[in-house]
Formats: structure tokens, sequence, C-alpha cells
């Protein structure tokens, strides 16, 4: 029995007038969704502020006692939304709004957990 054929796949080449191929004009960045950059912030946050003294999380089942993260960001839900804007900084210890209206791109700068190669994805309303 014999294999069929593969169709061969023709490539486009731009080619300039000294007939040199054109490489792309600038590289693609890699899109990074709302949620993945809000467990980054939510990291980079923990591992800045600490935890909040006195409100440890009981034992889990290997023994390992983790506490609670100093502040954290949030995303608005509701009527929340129009005192708060869409993201926000909550404080843990007092249960408080830190930072309301955060601008996540901004944010996800200034914490470096963003890199250069990747851009912040919107997310489509």
């Amino acid at each position: 029995m014999t294999q069929p054929k593969r169709k061969q796949q023709k490539t486009k080449h731009v080619e300039t007038a000294a007939g040199a191929a054109l490489a792309p004009a600038t590289p693609r960045k890699v899109p990074v969704t709302a949620r993945a950059l809000i467990q980054r912030i939510n990291r980079a946050l923990a591992k800045r502020d600490g935890c909040v003294h006195g409100q440890e999380w009981p034992h889990r089942w290997d023994g390992v006692r983790s506490c609670y993260p100093a502040s954290v960001l949030k995303i608005a839900r509701g009527r929340a939304w129009l005192d708060v804007g869409e993201f926000y900084i909550l404080d843990s210890a007092t249960n408080a709004v830190a930072e309301p209206g955060v601008d996540l791109a901004a944010l996800a700068h200034k914490l470096k957990v963003l890199q250069a190669w990747e851009e912040f994805e919107a997310p489509k309303t």
C-alpha cells in the first residue's frame, strides 16, 4: 500500500529591490491574561509584604503552616465596582481597601512581574 503524497506548502517571502528577504518589523509579544497577572501580582505582594501576624491558617494534612498575606489584589464584583474600581488592593490586617482603582498593567510593571517580551491582554467586555 502506498502512502498518499503530501502537498508541499509554499512559503511566501517578502523581498526588497535588492532581493534580500525582510525580517518581521517588530517581534510579537506574548499575551498575558488578567487572571494570570493577578496571580503573579498576589505572589509578589505576599513576598514583599509578608504575613499578617497572629492570623495563621490551621494545620494542613502535611503539617505545613501558612499565613494570610498582608495585602491582596482583588477584582470588584457587583456594585462595589462603582466605589473601588475594577481592581483594588485589600489590606488583610484591617480588612479595608488599601488602594482603590489599581491599574493592573502599571502595578505589574512596578512589581516587575511582567517581562519585556510579555504584554497585558485586556479583558474583552
